[in-house]
C-alpha cells in the first residue's frame, strides 16, 4: 500500500471546490466540515483522521468499524475518503434516515440545525441556543461570547465548521463556580 503523502501527489483529487446539489447542507458547510476533518489539508480523510473527530464526539468506535465504514464510503478503493466520496456519504445518509447515520452527517446535521439563518455560521445566539439544547448547564452568554472569542479564527464574530471543529479539537473546556470561562490545551 503507497503512503498517503505518495498518493497525494500521484493521485487526482476532487477538490472541496466542486459544486454540490442543492438539496442537504450548504456548499459552504461541506466544504468547511471536510476542511476540517482533513487535518493534514491532504484532500483526503483517513482513518487515523476519521478516529480524532470519533474523539472529539467523545465516541468508542472501534477500528476495525471506521475501516469498515471507509471501505464502504471509498469509490477509488484507495482506503481514503476524497471530497466526492464524502459528499456521497453525507447525502446518501441524510436519505436514509437510519440511527446509524455516518460520522460525517451527524455533525454536519446538527450544525445546519443550529445554523439558524442558514448562512453557513453560528453567532452568539446561535451558539447560546447550542449550549441550552445540549447541556444540562448551559452557559451564559458572557462565556459563549469568551468561547467565540478564542475560536473565531478569522475575527468575524460567527464561528464556521472549520472553527468549531478546531475548537473542540484544540480546547477542553471548562466552567469555574464564578463563571468564568476558561479553557486548557
Amino acid at each position: 500500500m503507497a503512503s498517503k503523502s505518495t498518493k497525494a501527489k500521484t493521485k487526482s483529487k476532487t477538490k472541496p471546490s466542486q459544486k454540490v446539489e442543492e438539496s442537504g447542507p450548504s456548499d459552504k458547510v461541506l466544504k468547511d466540515a471536510f476542511k476540517a476533518f482533513d487535518k493534514d489539508g491532504d484532500g483526503t480523510i483517513d482513518a487515523a483522521e476519521i478516529e480524532a473527530l470519533d474523539n472529539i464526539l467523545g465516541q468508542n468506535t472501534s477500528k476495525s468499524d471506521i475501516k469498515r465504514f471507509i471501505r464502504k464510503h471509498d469509490t477509488d478503493h484507495d482506503n481514503q475518503i476524497d471530497f466526492q466520496d464524502f459528499v456521497k456519504s453525507i447525502k446518501n445518509s441524510l436519505h436514509t434516515n437510519t440511527p446509524a447515520q455516518n460520522y460525517f452527517s451527524k455533525l454536519i446535521l446538527a450544525f445546519e440545525y443550529f445554523d439558524a439563518d442558514k448562512d453557513g455560521y453560528l453567532t452568539v445566539e446561535e451558539l447560546q441556543h447550542l449550549c441550552r439544547e445540549i447541556g444540562d448547564d448551559p452557559m451564559e452568554k458572557a462565556e459563549v461570547e469568551a468561547f467565540l472569542q478564542i475560536a473565531d479564527k478569522d475575527k468575524n464574530h460567527k464561528l464556521d465548521m472549520s472553527e468549531l471543529m478546531t475548537a473542540l479539537e484544540e480546547f477542553k473546556f471548562s466552567r469555574n463556580k464564578s463563571s468564568n470561562f476558561s479553557y486548557s490545551s
